[in-house]
């Protein structure tokens, strides 16, 4: 591996994610994270970078750097690698991406995973409104609120059809919160299940407060 990082850099080429040597025939890696991409501080967090067969390599980059974040060997008999977190904490939050060495050359980078990690600030409250109950077609209005000065509200849905929505906060003078106001809708019944939201800081975008008590929501 040194060699070949030698020798490509005297020929003027980069290894780096923006000027890569690339072999155009080979295909592109993806990444995941098991059990998830969203996971709470304390977990064990398991990447996998998964290629094609013939793999030497494999390369894990975070947040944009041009230096392996860590490198692994492909499993037996398998075309993917694992890397392993064993107790995630703040500072693995954050985007990873990765690719694969072969004796064709480099493969292109794979689309970005966002990791993040929970339960690293006070958790806000959850209410629906005007009730957890709503008829199909109808429009549902969730409120995340929290004392806490967070940038932006995340809410998220589990059962059925997983989701996700994303809004900055507003101070509420009145009562001296900060909230954001969800609307939902028109709601199916796949929209019933299990709700919760988070607060976060624009500053540090993947780490995300402990979550709001479980809110469930019916649709009939």
């Amino acid at each position: 591996m040194t060699f070949t990082f030698i020798a490509l850099t005297c020929l003027g080429l980069s290894l780096g994610p923006r000027t890569s040597v690339l072999a155009g025939n080979l295909l592109k890696p993806t990444i995941r994270a098991e059990p998830g991409s969203v996971v709470t501080s304390g977990m064990r967090v398991t990447i996998f970078c998964e290629g094609t067969k013939g793999v030497h390599e494999y390369y894990v980059y975070r947040d944009g750097s041009l230096y392996p974040w860590s490198t692994q060997r492909p499993l037996d008999g398998r075309n993917e690698a694992e890397f392993s977190i064993p107790y995630i904490e703040h500072y693995d939050a954050g985007q990873y991406h990765c690719n694969y060495w072969t004796s064709a050359g480099w493969s292109q980078y794979s689309d970005p995973l966002e990791l993040v990690v929970t339960g690293f600030y006070v958790n806000p409250s959850l209410s629906a409104l005007p009730s957890s109950v709503v008829t199909s077609g109808g429009n549902l209005t969730l409120q995340c609120a929290s004392w806490q000065a967070y940038d932006r509200f995340i809410l998220t849905k589990e059962g059925g059809q997983e989701l996700s929505w994303t809004l900055n906060s507003q101070y509420i003078f009145t009562n001296g919160q900060h909230q954001a106001l969800f609307t939902v809708g028109p709601m199916t019944p796949s929209h019933s299940g299990i709700f919760r939201c988070y607060g976060s800081y624009k500053s540090f975008p993947q780490m995300w407060s402990k979550p709001s008590d479980p809110l469930k929501i019916h649709v009939s």
